[in-house]
C-alpha cells in the first residue's frame, strides 16, 4: 500500500511538473513580452493578421537607456562637402519645430565624419524610416556626421543657442532638422536632411 501511495505522488508530482511547462509555454506563445521598459513608438500589424515567428510587431523606445544616453545629431552632407568636414569643427543645429529666425540654433561640434558614403542600411539604423532613406538618398550619395551639443543648465531644452536662451520647447529624438558646418570661417556647407538619435539599440 505504501508502495502505491508513493507511485501516486510520483505521478502527481510530474502531472504538476508538466502542467507547469504547459503554462509557461502558453504564456510564451500567447503574450509579447519586452525584455525592458518602454514607450510604443509605432505599431507595425494590424489586429487579427497572421504573422510569422520573428516578425516585428512594434516599436519599442527604451526608456531607461533615453535617460542614460546623450542627446545627438546625426547629419548628412552632400558627397562634394563631406571630405571637407573634420572632427571637432563649429556646427550649428536647428529643429524643424523651431524657428532660426527668431531662437537661432543649437551650438555644436563635430565628433564624427564617416570615411565613405552612407548606405541604405547604415541610414536606417539612425532615420529608422525606409521611405524617409529613400527620399534622403535620392539626391545622391551622403556622409554621415555626428555632432554633439554643447549644454547649457539655463537653457529650457538643455542646449546652448546662439540667439538668448533658445525656444521653452524639448528636443526630443527623433526630431528632423538642418543645420551649418563651418569650415575655415568660409560660408557654411549646407545640410541635408539630418535627424536627432541616441547612441544605443532602440530596436
Amino acid at each position: 500500500m505504501k508502495q502505491r501511495i508513493t507511485l501516486q505522488n510520483q505521478r502527481i508530482a510530474e502531472s504538476e511538473r508538466n502542467l507547469q511547462f504547459l503554462t509557461e509555454r502558453y504564456d510564451t506563445q500567447t503574450n509579447i513580452k519586452s525584455p525592458y521598459n518602454g514607450e510604443v513608438v509605432e505599431v507595425l500589424t494590424d489586429a487579427g493578421v497572421v504573422v510569422n515567428p520573428g516578425s516585428p510587431l512594434f516599436k519599442l523606445k527604451n526608456l531607461k537607456s533615453e535617460k542614460q544616453a546623450k542627446l545627438k545629431g546625426v547629419l548628412y552632407i552632400p558627397s562634394q562637402d563631406g571630405k571637407k568636414i573634420k572632427k571637432d569643427m563649429e556646427a550649428f543645429v536647428v529643429p524643424s519645430t523651431v524657428q532660426p529666425q527668431e531662437y537661432g540654433f543649437i551650438k555644436g561640434r563635430v565628433t564624427y565624419v564617416s570615411d565613405f558614403p552612407i548606405t541604405q542600411q547604415g541610414m536606417m539604423n539612425s532615420v529608422k524610416n525606409d521611405q524617409l532613406v529613400k527620399g534622403i538618398l535620392s539626391g545622391g550619395p551622403l556622409f554621415e556626421v555626428h555632432v554633439e551639443f554643447e549644454e547649457d543648465a539655463n537653457s529650457y531644452s538643455g542646449f546652448k543657442w546662439t540667439s538668448a536662451k533658445g525656444p521653452d520647447i524639448a528636443i526630443k529624438e527623433g526630431t528632423s532638422c538642418t543645420g551649418q558646418i563651418t569650415i575655415k570661417q568660409e560660408t557654411p556647407v549646407a545640410i541635408v536632411v539630418p535627424a536627432f538619435k541616441k547612441f544605443f539599440d532602440l530596436y
